[in-house]
């Protein structure tokens, strides 16, 4: 997390001609924006976890594909056997 040394920062501000009000708004302000800014380790947390996730998407895509595969197969199978009996039927009359 990123931390702001407030009170440096309104010294800071003050020594340069800035009202002690302002210079403390300032620091609010800027106290605010920092604890919506991501860190590094904020990214690198992501980083792992979408690589995680990918990885996941993956293995259940390649698991789908083989399922496809072997219904295709099947289905195939299927679409032949009953050519041939058709094929049967036909040679018959």
């Amino acid at each position: 997390m990123n931390s702001l040394d407030t009170l440096g920062y309104c010294k800071r501000l003050e020594a340069v001609g800035a009202p002690r009000e302002q210079a403390e708004v300032h620091a609010q302000v800027l106290t605010e924006v920092m604890s919506r800014v991501a860190t590094k380790d904020d990214l690198k947390e992501l980083q792992v976890a979408t690589k995680d996730d990918l990885k996941r998407l993956e293995v259940a895509t390649r698991d789908d594909l083989k399922k496809l595969e072997a219904a295709r197969k099947n289905d195939l199978k299927q679409l032949e056997a009953t050519t041939k009996d058709e094929l049967k039927k036909l040679e018959a009359t």
